[in-house]
């Protein structure tokens, strides 16, 4: 039993906070920006730049558009764009039209891309010639960007702030994405609290190097946009490792992600402020960040994506010895729960499971009530009728008032940052006509956490890994594809007949027959693979991937490829020609650069 005096602590003061943020509509905050500074640089790219006047007038003419094919409020409509100043064009012209964005992602394989489609049923699919032949479907119109001209206007609806501006897919425990609905009321109040947070004015340049897939580019965009600032629209966050400077105001990105540029971060380079969200983050990491940007300011961020991208946030002023940065504390506006199993607070200092509500929780899972009944549930400490979202997070409050992340209530995990459901790749492998079992686990590897998957073979002719990898890879987004797959005759069980998941052998990382290098260049780089991958050996046909790297090793990769060698190899590159012998022609047909001198 709480005392009163404790109660209101956790209650009002520390889980309530007030907001000075209007709730209004996205299109609202960016059109006022627009008439306020009509000539200011609202998007830059390698592709060009966008003033406000420009951005608000072509996204008027998709909006048209959209009209004019019957698009109405709340319709849902995909786009698929390249990362140019047209992709937030796009978004903001649905938004207008009164539409909820889907974001797909062209890059994603065809079967993840058909799975949204088929569960979204968007009314139209805003795309450009380029881009409309990997999104396609039966029935689905396109509206094509490069086509879109300035004739015709039709009446908009009037939009709400309760009205949904997006819909968003997410890992599914069910063996399939979900999507999650989010409302103008969620975005408008957290961009607006974390543009304060974070302190993003006019003129101000924020990164946005997030796929528009996931929420952290809402974030990116339109806090930006709503405060008069630039986004700054680069294919990745690894963009740095190929930038001679940069100076901005914002940057976000998971830690691990950081963590690899840290070490080739450009010489010249300011950077106001850092957002690390995503995952957890270790204290030796905001120590090596301190080091390398004294000046910078570091924030924790934590949110889901039924809730927003950042729920808390909280400043590292004075980082301590703790293992793991705290999560800060909620948002104007946020309410945060800490709870036993029967809905009842817990004291400070006790472990209890986040739950999440206000203006700022999403409307539930599409078409999915069983789904969203669980997790969406009634607000017992709200008014009548109020709901809150059940995270599935442990967490607990410090004397001072700040949540620290404890661990999972559930098996969901964070690979690099993005939200992996284990069972939805397990479903998505035991759909192979070979498996007839498969498990799904996460262990700390090289670069740290991988999905690694258990497969049992039907009858005599058990699958190969790697081509049951390479079949998770051409269904599920990189990240999801687990780094090794090891096939079983049997999974281990305890005695009463349960999975045993300890007694899972550890991931074994096979190369190609070993076939050594041939010149000084592949003995170099062999040894470079072996070193990031840290194997013993690696022979010129071994796959980087196949033997368990990923995206932020091979930024790794190209880091000590340019510090041996003296080669700048694009990321790209890497994954064009994974092996040793494939890299080495590149090297060869490119001329080394000019190493500074320190």
């Amino acid at each position: 039993m709480l005392l009163p005096d404790e109660r209101h602590r956790l209650l009002e003061a520390w889980g309530r906070t007030s907001t000075a943020a209007s709730i209004t509509t996205v299109p609202g905050l960016i059109e006022n920006m627009a008439a306020r500074m009509p000539d200011a640089i609202a998007v830059t790219s390698a592709d060009g730049e966008l003033t406000y006047r420009q951005l608000d007038e072509r996204a008027d003419h998709i909006a048209h558009a959209l009209l004019a094919q019957g698009v109405h409020l709340e319709s849902v409509v995909a786009v698929a764009l390249p990362r140019s100043p047209e992709l937030i064009t796009a978004i903001l012209g649905i938004l207008k039209a009164g539409a909820a964005y889907l974001p797909i992602d062209p890059a994603y394989p065809a079967d993840r891309v058909e799975s949204v489609l088929s569960d979204a049923s968007p009314a139209v699919v805003v795309t450009d010639s380029a881009t409309a032949g990997s999104v396609v479907g039966n029935g689905l119109r396109h509206l094509l960007v490069d086509e879109v001209t300035a004739a015709g206007a039709h009446p908009r609806p009037a939009l709400l702030p309760d009205n949904l501006a997006y819909l968003m897919y997410t890992s599914g425990s069910s063996g399939v994405p979900k999507g999650v609905g989010i409302t103008h009321a969620s975005v408008t109040l957290c961009a607006q609290e974390l543009a304060t947070r974070f302190d993003i004015k006019p003129g101000g340049i924020t990164l946005a190097s997030t796929s528009v897939s996931f929420d952290v580019s809402v974030f990116e965009i339109v806090a930006t946009l709503a405060s008069g600032g630039t986004v700054d629209m680069v294919q990745d966050v690894l963009e740095f490792a190929r930038r001679d400077t940069w100076a901005g105001s914002v940057v976000s990105t998971v830690p691990s992600a950081f963590a690899e540029l840290l070490n080739d971060l450009p010489e010249s380079i300011t950077i106001d402020t850092v957002v690390l969200a995503g995952e957890a983050l270790p204290a030796d990491l905001v120590r090596r960040l301190r080091q390398a940007l004294p000046e910078t300011r570091i924030f924790n961020a934590y949110g889901q994506t039924e809730s927003f991208y950042a729920t808390t946030t909280g400043p590292l002023s004075a980082m301590d010895e703790r293992s793991n940065a705290p999560i800060g504390t909620p948002l104007g506006g946020v309410h945060v729960y800490v709870l036993d199993p029967d809905l009842r607070l817990v004291p400070r200092g006790v472990a209890g499971e986040l739950y999440v509500a206000g203006p700022n929780i999403g409307r539930g899972y599409h078409a999915l009530p069983g789904l969203t009944a669980p997790r969406f549930v009634a607000d017992p400490f709200g008014v009548a009728g109020a709901r809150m979202y059940r995270t599935g997070d442990l967490v607990r409050w410090t004397r001072d008032g700040e949540l620290v992340f404890v661990g999972r209530a559930d098996d969901q995990v964070k690979i690099r940052g993005f939200r992996v459901e284990p069972g939805e790749v397990e479903a998505v492998l035991g759909s192979h006509p070979h498996v007839s079992r498969a498990v799904v686990v996460a262990r700390d590897g090289v670069g740290g956490t991988q999905l690694v998957a258990y497969a049992v073979g039907v009858g005599s002719g058990p699958p190969d890994g790697e081509e049951l990898r390479r079949f998770l890879a051409s269904r599920l987004p990189e990240f999801m594809v687990p780094a090794a797959v090891m096939v079983l005759d049997e999974l281990p069980l305890t005695v009463n007949g349960k999975l045993d998941r300890r007694a899972l052998p550890e991931p074994e990382f096979l190369g190609d027959a070993y076939r050594a290098p041939r010149n000084l260049h592949e003995e170099m780089l062999a040894g470079l693979f072996a070193e990031v991958l840290e194997v013993d050996q690696v022979g010129i046909d071994d796959g980087f991937f196949a033997l368990g790297g990923h995206s932020l090793l091979a930024t790794r990769l190209t880091s000590r490829i340019r510090s041996v060698l003296g080669f700048e190899v694009p990321i790209r590159a890497v994954f064009e020609n994974p092996t040793v012998a494939g890299l080495t022609p590149w090297l060869t047909h490119n001329r080394p650069v000019q190493i500074p001198v320190t």
